[in-house]
């Protein structure tokens, strides 16, 4: 089934970093006669996958682009011992959501600015990934990159979901931010 074009659904999203320990959670969710469930090693994961599943549900809307405002330290491989050799918290996210594995190497190459444009397959369905990378301090520039970002090509009506589980301290005055100026 093909998105409805006259809608644009963007998930926008804080990455984490990594915590200390692989551990894996179960999640479930309940509303009315409908019920998710699933297992996830990262708090980002489960309710990414709900929303995938929810938009897909029986409709012709779908989830078409993820935005994630990324830092340096969830762009490079961190704690291989217990997380892998090639993979950081922006590559685990993408490849535990996504049908196939991407690794941090690939992530690190061809960024354009301080924005890297990709996407990742679901089921066979495309989502356009957008990674935007957040330097200290935060800038103009980042919010204007996140912003145009999610706004589409102007002829369709953007229905933004916000997942502000991730990120530092900040991160949620800095989304805040961003709908402000939406």
């Amino acid at each position: 089934m093909e998105c409805n074009k006259d809608v644009l659904n963007v998930l926008m999203l804080n990455m984490s970093t990594f915590p200390q320990s692989k551990e894996e959670h179960r999640y479930k969710f309940s509303e009315k006669e409908y019920e998710f469930e699933c297992s996830a090693e990262s708090q980002l994961v489960p309710v990414t996958k709900l929303l995938i599943a929810k938009l897909g549900k029986g409709q012709k809307s779908c989830l078409q682009k993820i935005v994630i405002m990324a830092t340096e330290e969830t762009l490079c491989v961190s704690k291989p011992e217990i997380w892998g050799d090639d993979v950081s918290p922006c590559s685990f996210y993408l490849s535990k959501v996504g049908d196939k594995a991407v690794s941090a190497s690939e992530l690190k190459q061809d960024w354009i600015g301080d924005k890297k444009e990709t996407e990742i397959s679901v089921n066979g369905r495309k989502i356009g990934v957008v990674l935007v990378k957040k330097q200290t301090p935060v800038s103009m520039a980042f919010y204007q990159n996140v912003i145009q970002t999610m706004k589409g090509n102007g002829n369709e009506q953007v229905n933004l979901y916000m997942d502000m589980q991730g990120g530092d301290r900040n991160a949620i005055t800095q989304a805040n931010a961003i709908v402000s100026l939406l």
